[in-house]
């Protein structure tokens, strides 16, 4: 699978909302998080409703197709990103490579 070109940077809208999802005062607000790894991603997926977007490098989109291809089948956005884009947001210190922002569930 040929991953598409990376066109997000550190300064685009979305990219700098998702990077706001690091603070607790901003995921209050929004009643959003960031899920990020490929596992807590795919659980996200599996929630009918509660991803709104992806954002994973293209190492990670091709490492991770089936991921990719729920992601599609749910109509998550999927954002090919660089490197560097996917640690701005990631609040790891080794990102895994993908990233989702996601609504808050309680149950």
């Amino acid at each position: 699978m040929a991953s598409p070109e990376p066109t997000l940077t550190t300064r685009t809208g979305r990219v700098r909302r998702a990077r706001r999802l690091a603070t607790r005062r901003f995921r209050a607000e929004t009643g959003q998080f960031l899920a990020e790894g490929p596992q807590a991603v795919r659980e996200a997926l599996a929630l009918t409703g509660v991803t709104h977007e992806v954002f994973a490098t293209a190492a990670a989109t091709e490492r991770h197709a089936a991921l990719h291809d729920a992601a599609l089948d749910g109509e998550v956005p999927w954002s090919v990103v660089d490197d560097d884009v996917l640690a701005e947001i990631a609040d790891a210190t080794t990102p895994q490579g993908v990233v989702a922002v996601c609504d808050t569930v309680v149950r």
